[in-house]
Parts: C-alpha cells; sequence; structure tokens
C-alpha cells in the first residue's frame, strides 16, 4: 500500500510581504522609465521635425504688407522689424518683432499677423503731434496725452500750434492743475472742429512765470489771456467773442482779449484811438 504524505499548509513556500512590496516597486520603477523614455523620444521627434519646418521653403517668408505707415517709411520699418523673404513664418517671433517697432518715437504701437504659409501682415499705428513743444533750445513733437515724443527734424511738418515759456521738467509734470494740463485741455477742446477758434488757427501757446496761459492767433495779432483753470469754459466764452469780433469788424480795433479774472467775465481790450 503506497502512502502519499500531506504537508501542512503552512509549510507551503509563499512570498513574503517584503518580497512582494520589492516587486511593486521594480514595476513602478520600470513603469517610469519607459514613460520618461518614451517622453524623451517623442520630444526629440518633435523637435527635429519643427527644426526641419523653420528650414522648410514651404513658410519662407515671400510677401510683407505694411499698413499704417505715413510718417515712417516702409524701409524703416522693415529694417527695425529684422523680417525679409528670407525668413521663416514658422520661425519668426512675432513679440520680439512687435516690441522692436515699437521703440520707434514715432510708433505709438504694432501689430504682426501670420498669414500663413508665407505671407506677413505688419500694421502700426503712428503718433499723432498735436503741438510742438519749445524748451531749452529744442523742438519737440506732443502728441494728444502731453507726451514728448520725437524731435523736430529739417523737413518735418511744423504747422501745429507752439507751446512755449515751460522747461521740460515743467512740462512733465503730473499736477492735474497745473499749466501744461491747461494746455492740454485747450488744445483738446480746439480740436473738436470750433469754427470761431480751431485748432489750425492757434499759432502758440505761452505760459508766463506765474503759469498764466496767453494764446496766440495765427491771423490776429492780439493776444488772449486765459489765466489758469477752467479752460474749457473759457474757450467757448472766447470763441463767442471771437464770433461777435468777426460779424462786427471789430478785430482791428482789439488791443487784446482777456479771461484772468475770477468772475468769468471776457474784457475785449481796445486799442488807443489816438
Amino acid at each position: 500500500m503506497i502512502r502519499v504524505s500531506k504537508k501542512k499548509w503552512r509549510d507551503r513556500p509563499y512570498p513574503s510581504r517584503r518580497d512582494g512590496a520589492a516587486d511593486l516597486r521594480r514595476k513602478v520603477m520600470l513603469l517610469v522609465a519607459g514613460g520618461f523614455l518614451g517622453i524623451g523620444v517623442f520630444v526629440a521627434l518633435g523637435f527635429a521635425v519643427y527644426n526641419g519646418l523653420t528650414r522648410s521653403v514651404f513658410f519662407q517668408i515671400t510677401a510683407i504688407n505694411i499698413q499704417g505707415s505715413q510718417r515712417v517709411g516702409k524701409g524703416t520699418i522693415l529694417e527695425l522689424s529684422g523680417v525679409d523673404i528670407h525668413s521663416n513664418l514658422l520661425k519668426l517671433k512675432r513679440r520680439g518683432v512687435e516690441e522692436r517697432l515699437a521703440a520707434h518715437p514715432w510708433i505709438k504701437s504694432a501689430e504682426v499677423r501670420r498669414d500663413w504659409p508665407n505671407r506677413l501682415l505688419i500694421a502700426i499705428q503712428e503718433r499723432k503731434p498735436v503741438a510742438i513743444f519749445v524748451g531749452e533750445g529744442r523742438f519737440f513733437f506732443v502728441d494728444a496725452g502731453g507726451g514728448l515724443f520725437a524731435s523736430a527734424e529739417p523737413g518735418d511738418d511744423l504747422d501745429f500750434p507752439v507751446i512755449s515759456g515751460l522747461t521740460r521738467q515743467a512740462w512733465e509734470t503730473t499736477d492735474p492743475a497745473g499749466a501744461p494740463a491747461d494746455v492740454l485741455r485747450l488744445l483738446r477742446k480746439a480740436g473738436r472742429g470750433d469754427s470761431n477758434l480751431p485748432l489750425q488757427n492757434i499759432s502758440e501757446l505761452h505760459v508766463d512765470q506765474a503759469g498764466n496761459v496767453v494764446m496766440f492767433l495765427a491771423d490776429r495779432p492780439f493776444p488772449i489771456h486765459f489765466g489758469r483753470g477752467d479752460m474749457e469754459g473759457k474757450f467757448g466764452r472766447v470763441a463767442k467773442v471771437l464770433g461777435w469780433l468777426y460779424k462786427k469788424k471789430q478785430f482791428q480795433e482789439t488791443n487784446a482779449i482777456r479771461l484772468d479774472d475770477l468772475e468769468k467775465k471776457v474784457v475785449v481790450e481796445r486799442a488807443s484811438s489816438g
């Protein structure tokens, strides 16, 4: 009779908990290593594809369309952009081109857009001068916000009101009640197109040592003393007086117009008859 021995269940060789944890760690490490390897291969492949596309003639720029340039020549814009017909549209750093263009004193902003696969659009917004600031022997163009953005050069259009009597440091003050703010308010008001006092008829806005603003017209010899403050209200009253003087043909007899008192009066000084 053959007898088969039976081992007790506790004698069977089961793995310990420590061995199982080590095996799990090995599997996790293999998965992580495989993941990193896959990512590395994917990145390398993507870089190779991108590098190839940035050298491809398919994305080589064949046309550059420039919009909005009047004062700044298109040749200057192309030179500042650093872009030419040999540049690659995919490789182009659009933000860098915009920043280089906006560094030009006459360019307020620039926008660069890609027109796939091989065309580029450059749209610029130029600064528009409203006056010329004269100070310390130099001439600067002034924009609507009062910024001095470029020196006047030979050949530039200088048919703008002249601002005089202030240093550059005094002009660039931020005091909302100061003389520079008063001058800008007058320029903005005149720029709205009043027929009796249009912007193009203002020859000079002079600020005296006390901060009072004096206006000189292009076609009339007498000064208009605005004083300080309430420039919008004073502008309207002066415009009405100028209209009345025009209808009555009293310009030749006028020596000055004053609005520099505090009672909101307009005083028309007559030239002496003697």
